[in-house]
């Protein structure tokens, strides 16, 4: 919910438990949300998957079921957060070099050499 002062009360949710809640402006941008997750994360040695989350493009924010652009201010979402006193996003963490297309990399690199003449 947006107080009178136009701030908003986010909690973060991950498998490995809450974060948060953080108070931030509505002008605040999905890029924001994420350094301050990353930097409670840091200060507190928290570790996902035995390694610490280093920056915020290591993760992803889902609001609503939709994922969001790091580009996008917390006022685009106002509507969508009701009168609640805080808000909850869902948080993914997405370890170094798991982007898709580095996966489709990986597929092609284990695909079977074939040659594809034929001799008659």
């Amino acid at each position: 919910m947006a107080a009178a002062d136009g701030h908003v009360e986010i909690r973060f949710r991950h498998i490995s438990g809450d974060v948060g809640p953080f108070r931030f402006p509505s002008s605040a941008t999905i890029l924001n949300l994420k350094e301050r997750v990353c930097q409670e994360w840091q200060q507190s040695g928290t570790q996902i998957d035995g390694d610490t989350v280093k920056t915020p493009a290591h993760l992803k924010l889902i609001f609503n079921g939709k994922f969001l652009d790091d580009g996008k201010e917390l006022k685009e979402f106002m509507g969508m957060m009701g009168d609640q006193p805080i808000t909850t996003f869902h948080l993914v963490v997405r370890p170094a070099g798991s982007s898709k297309s580095a996966a489709k990399v990986l597929e092609s690199d284990n695909s079977p050499k074939h040659c594809g003449c034929v001799t008659q």
